[in-house]
């Protein structure tokens, strides 16, 4: 697989970087060669900076190449796991995200999308997941009942991401260069920088990336954004690469000083 790699620097009023890091396709600890279905956040625990989460999801069509050159597809089979008729391909990860840090804490894969049956998961696997994730939750005091209202980015545009919260205007737009070879996305609080991000990738064979500003969440004090990064290789064909990261909690009276 080929990494892209991603550099996150956090800017405050005054242009202050508070963080630096890295970042490559490994930073998902779950599959990404996927089709998002549902990306929810169930709840926030803005003291101690972590998020829960729900990913529902299914393995992409795969395109294969036989010996006599005819080409095959490969779909995610139906697991029948309980609850799930609505996406019988799909399977299910819930997990935690370290807002402070800037990575997945720990994900749990209570259901398997998978290409063929052998690889689905019984219920003792399920069951044995689900009750390691809701442990995990209890001990961060995050209430997966709670299920906070994302607060929906407009998409403007193709690469254009607007929202208003609690008086001050978002702004996110993604950019691409070529010649540098990265993709760069930023975030603006009352047209102010708030926070950006560079994908670099080597662009060979119609390649692009995007970054896309999904939705923003707040307790009326604090608040947080989530972003989806996404790559494709258009003469490849499929699979794409997609996951989600969070940005850190930013204070919004601090956000709304001129």
């Amino acid at each position: 697989m080929k990494k892209l790699i991603i550099t996150t620097t956090i800017l405050i009023l005054g242009g202050t970087i508070l963080a630096q890091k890295m970042r490559d396709f490994g930073s998902c600890p779950y599959e990404i060669e996927i089709r998002t279905l549902n990306f929810i956040v169930l709840d926030i625990n803005y003291e101690k900076n972590v998020v829960a989460f729900k990913h529902v999801f299914e393995m992409q069509t795969q395109y294969i190449y036989t010996s006599d050159e005819d080409e095959a597809e490969r779909h995610p089979v139906n697991c029948n796991y309980a609850g799930m008729e609505e996406y019988p391909y799909a399977g299910v990860v819930l997990g935690i995200y370290d807002l402070s840090s800037g990575e997945y804490l720990k994900t749990f894969t209570t259901y398997k999308s998978c290409y063929s049956t052998e690889q689905c998961f019984d219920y003792e696997t399920s069951a044995k997941n689900l009750d390691s994730a809701k442990q995990l939750f209890a001990k961060y005091n995050l209430n997966i009942e709670n299920k906070p209202k994302p607060i929906d980015f407009t998409h403007t545009s193709d690469d254009e991401f607007k929202v208003s919260i609690s008086g001050i205007d978002f702004f996110s737009k993604y950019e691409n260069n070529y010649n540098e070879g990265h993709t760069k996305s930023y975030l603006y609080a009352n047209d102010k920088l708030l926070y950006w991000i560079e994908q670099q990738d080597f662009f060979i064979m119609a390649s692009r990336g995007e970054i896309r500003y999904i939705s923003a969440y707040s307790n009326g004090k604090k608040i947080v954004f989530l972003n989806k990064l996404f790559h494709e290789n258009h003469l490849e064909g499929p699979p794409s690469y997609e996951f989600y990261h969070f940005t850190p909690v930013f204070d919004i009276e601090t956000l709304k000083k001129p």
